[in-house]
């Protein structure tokens, strides 16, 4: 399952239609990702990743609290937990695992991983 759980005006969904409806409506570029077992917030015009895995596609905006992103590019977002396997990350990073990746640390310039590690 794509998403399986959503919550949306303090609201609990886990229905597949209801869920696709309102990602639909707020969060088109959600619908072209590749991802499995979400479970997300929707708070105003922000989507909070809690759990789940990405696999590919391109994200924006997001607060990511945990779970795994496999590949695609984490676009101005603030990073709070979980696992970034790979891809391109332009956002604000607070806390979790980097695997591997570019980086874009606010410098108008992209590292590649081992260059970042070795500041």
């Amino acid at each position: 399952m794509r998403i399986k759980q959503l919550t949306f005006r303090n609201k609990k969904v886990t229905n597949k239609t209801e869920i696709e409806k309102i990602i639909h409506s707020k969060f088109d570029w959600l619908n072209k990702a590749e991802i499995e077992n979400a479970t997300i917030t929707i708070k105003g015009d922000v989507i909070i990743w809690e759990n789940g895995v990405w696999y590919y596609g391109d994200s924006y905006f997001d607060v990511w609290k945990n779970g795994i992103f496999k590949y695609g590019t984490f676009n101005d977002g603030i990073w709070k937990g979980g696992e970034f396997v790979d891809g391109i990350f332009n956002g604000i990073w607070e806390h979790g695992i980097k695997k591997g990746g570019q980086f874009d640390l606010n410098e108008n310039k992209i590292f590649t991983f081992s260059e970042y590690n070795k500041k």
